[in-house]
């Protein structure tokens, strides 16, 4: 009885995964690609990103990796839309996990 009702579950629709619509690595591609080819900022290249995919930039911020991070820090403290200090972490905080 529990293997037929494991079956049933496993085989309907609402069980299958759902496939992420960009993974981290796909996104520091495009990112990267966007930079270097089109001559946008990296914060421009991940909302163009974000608005191909109609991904809210807040929910794609959770799957920047660091590098890229430290990529958009230096660009923001170089435009002056952050300090420049010691403790570069603290931008990101919130979004690490």
């Amino acid at each position: 009885m529990l293997e037929q009702e494991l079956e049933q579950i496993k085989s309907s629709p609402s069980s299958k995964l759902i496939k992420p619509v960009i993974t981290k690595q796909d996104l520091v591609t495009r990112t990267e690609f966007l930079v270097k080819n089109d001559s946008l900022s990296y914060v421009e290249a991940i909302i163009h990103i974000c608005n191909d995919l109609d991904i809210d930039p807040e929910d794609i911020a959770k799957i920047i990796p660091p590098p890229l991070k430290e990529k958009l820090l230096v660009e923001a403290q170089r435009n002056h839309n952050v300090p420049v200090s010691s403790n570069t972490g603290s931008l990101f905080d919130d979004c690490i996990g």
